[in-house]
């Protein structure tokens, strides 16, 4: 592996070489593949655009991430700052290396939304920005090449898998009755929890390379040592998915949410939505235990869960008693 490594490291030289002028767009385009854009853009989709559409970008963000990780843990490989101080890191990461998780999301979310949408030049920034997040992983050193089109891979095969699915999915579940539903989310919420475990069952005697700590430390002088077998991720992406989904299923077991509105309306939801996201999480975070505890990881469940459950439940509901939506 030592030559695919080598070969990666040389490529991001290149590109670098260019000089940093390059490395606030890069930035940019990262942005755009981040976690925390994404979960700008679904409650957008979700409370003033169109719940289904939102719902879905939802999903297949947790989907996405939640596999992505497993092939994170799968491969255990490096990223190029931990491998070589020759690179320039402009990005903190902790987790392994491949799949590229942003190649992944990009592909993932993007796509979904091009198939939502189904309009020829949606579809044609989708795939211009899955290239452009890509290549901002290579050239800000947070991935080797090889990282990113494994991601490509993982993001496009995720994406045809859940757009075939879906329509048998809803078909079975259609007939279902609301407690089935809920028992099912909460079965489905654990199932993220337990596979996380199952997958790095291998690595319970494996040792993180003490030069991929040290090189690390030395490209983020300051930072928290890596720890990229932390399961804080899966537990967050098993409490929103709980919150979303029992959410979802709830307000359209009531009287439901139309998404239509004027716009100061829509542009008051949006506010209103976002400060309440924003509340929980980050306002439990500051009274809530962190860390890689049992306990922790309980609370961070709880909190996420909140955090899904007022996307698409407490305020859409606030919405309506506020007279900024009608159900």
């Amino acid at each position: 592996m030592g030559n695919i490594y080598d070969s990666g490291i040389q490529i991001i030289l290149l590109f670098q070489k260019l000089g940093d002028w390059i490395i606030p767009t890069m930035k940019t385009f990262t942005f755009l593949g981040e976690k925390e854009f994404f979960l700008l853009i679904a409650p957008f989709l979700y409370w003033c655009v169109d719940t289904t559409i939102g719902f879905r970008t939802a999903m297949m963000l947790i989907v996405s991430t939640s596999t992505y990780h497993y092939g994170k843990w799968l491969i255990h490989s490096p990223r190029p700052p931990w491998y070589s101080t020759a690179v320039k890191a402009h990005v903190m990461e902790t987790s392994f290396g491949a799949p590229s998780g942003h190649s992944t999301s990009a592909v993932t979310i993007w796509g979904i939304l091009g198939d939502s949408l189904r309009t020829k030049s949606l579809w044609t920034i989708a795939v211009i920005l899955m290239f452009l997040i890509g290549l901002s992983r290579i050239v800000l050193a947070a991935h080797f090449p090889h990282d990113v089109l494994l991601g490509w891979v993982t993001g496009v095969l995720i994406l045809i898998t859940f757009i075939r699915l879906e329509p048998f999915v809803k078909a079975w579940l259609d007939n279902k009755s609301n407690r089935f539903h809920y028992g099912l989310y909460f079965v489905i919420s654990f199932a993220f929890i337990l596979i996380s475990l199952l997958v790095l069952m291998p690595l319970k005697d494996w040792t993180l390379p003490s030069i991929w700590i040290d090189n690390a430390r030395q490209a983020f002088p300051g930072e928290e040592p890596i720890n990229p077998m932390s399961l804080s991720d899966e537990i967050t992406i098993a409490g929103v998915f709980l919150g979303l989904a029992v959410g979802h299923k709830l307000l359209f077991s009531r009287n439901g949410y139309t998404t239509k509105g004027i716009w100061w309306k829509l542009s008051l939801r949006y506010l209103v939505g976002v400060l309440g996201v924003f509340s929980i999480w980050f306002g439990l975070d500051l009274v809530f235990p962190d860390g890689d505890s049992v306990i922790a990881y309980l609370f961070r469940y709880l909190r996420y869960s909140l955090v899904g459950f007022w996307v698409t439940f407490l305020a859409p509901t606030l919405f309506i008693t506020l007279k900024l939506a009608k159900p």
